[in-house]
């Protein structure tokens, strides 16, 4: 007799920051610490709701008339309006295809789904290391992975010779994901000059640029914070983006994004959007429109996008200023320099030079969990978990 259709399945485990926030949820020490889950969180320990967002959704609620559908490609002003919160707002966007998705993964799915249907023998470019969730993104559709230099950990900085080595034997035609800044799981940047000579690296072998855009404003403000992109969709003919909302207005379980592409003409652009609107509607129809509908308020009110920014430049300074004294607390406590890299880093994100048994031993005998490989979200460390930390990463380093 045969099997029922899901006797056969084999459990799938978690794994990255997925698994550590399912084991701290399981730990019952009071003093425990999660640097695991890429949220940002506050004094307090809590990831908070914006007051600006409340506010958007006390007006939404007063002045909403309708829970009926926005379309396939969701509301097309929040879509215009995260354009040219990204590229500014003279930005000509007449060849751009955008629409809105529920949440940055689904942004990236679309757009991989994309690039699989028009180019599937194409292959994709991924720093590394990358973040976790880009590689099963990408085989999902059924793409190739490479992988280019990145992350020199000797240096604890940008390999930007070897991944410029690397590029430069990419085949014409081939995708190359980037972050357009707060690299995750590194904190390293790219600055203004070496993006300049990626585009330029682009240009000459046609390779097609997709940046991934989650933490816009988190490291140097709105617009240091958008260079690369800028200057793609300003030079080339063909590039993508994708942007969430998760993190600069906070809205992470509302879940908000966009896919935009870049092509040689509107009537081209035209051409993708049709496509792009049938794979939405295939992945998950219509997007949900709350998130877009207050991120939408806010961009369009002054007041609101000024309280906004005030906000959001509150979040950026506390994450430097934790930096800061992460930085000096480790100083002390190992009594060496090799943790100073925490100040120069950007965003949210930090690779830690410790193993994988050191990091486990951080878990099960302090309490302090971090993803393996050493990616610490340094954002979710209070002021008062400073000294505790850099404590126990000395006493694990030196045993």
């Amino acid at each position: 007799m045969p099997k029922r259709m899901f006797e056969g399945i084999e459990n799938t485990p978690l794994f990255g920051a997925n698994l550590v926030a399912a084991n701290f949820k399981a730990d019952f020490r009071g003093d425990k610490i999660d640097l695991g889950l890429g949220v940002y969180r506050d004094e307090n320990g809590a990831t908070p709701v914006l007051d600006v967002v409340k506010l958007a959704e006390a007006h939404l609620v007063q002045n909403q008339t309708s829970k009926s559908y926005q379309g396939l490609l969701g509301d097309p002003e929040y879509a215009q309006l995260m354009l040219e919160l990204v590229l500014g707002k003279n930005s000509d966007t007449s060849k751009i295809a955008v629409l809105q998705t529920p949440g940055g993964v689904a942004a990236l799915s679309i757009a991989f789904q994309l690039i699989q249907s028009v180019r599937p023998e194409g292959q994709v470019w991924i720093s590394d290391p990358t973040w976790a969730n880009h590689a099963p993104v990408i085989e999902h559709t059924g793409l190739s992975i490479r992988k280019y230099p990145y992350f020199d950990v000797a240096m604890v900085g940008l390999d930007f010779d070897g991944m410029m080595a690397c590029l430069s034997t990419a085949a014409a035609g081939d995708t190359v994901l980037l972050q357009a800044s707060c690299h995750n799981p590194t904190g390293v940047d790219l600055a203004p000059g070496q993006w300049d000579a990626i585009i330029d690296v682009c240009k000459m072998q046609r390779l097609m640029p997709m940046i991934d855009i989650a933490y816009q404003g988190f490291g140097q403000g709105l617009e240091a914070d958008v260079y690369g992109p800028r200057r793609a969709f300003q030079e080339l003919h063909e590039a993508v983006l994708t942007t969430t909302c998760s993190k600069n207005f906070g809205v992470y379980r509302d879940r908000v994004a966009i896919a935009a592409v870049q092509t040689k003409s509107p009537e081209n652009a035209a051409r993708t959007l049709s496509r792009l609107t049938r794979l939405a509607n295939v992945t998950y129809a219509m997007p949900a429109d709350h998130a877009a509908a207050v991120v939408k308020t806010i961009l369009t009110d002054e007041g609101l996008k000024w309280a906004w920014e005030t906000e959001l430049t509150t979040m950026r300074e506390r994450i430097h200023s934790v930096r800061n004294s992460l930085a000096k607390a480790l100083r002390g406590a190992t009594n060496s320099d090799r943790f100073d890299f925490l100040e120069r880093h950007k965003g949210m994100f930090s690779l830690l030079p410790l193993t994988d048994t050191q990091i486990d031993t951080l878990q099960n005998e302090h309490g302090i969990y971090l993803v393996k490989g050493g990616r610490a979200n340094i954002a979710g460390l209070t002021k008062r978990q400073i000294e505790q930390f850099a404590t126990a990463v000395a006493q694990v380093i030196t045993n």
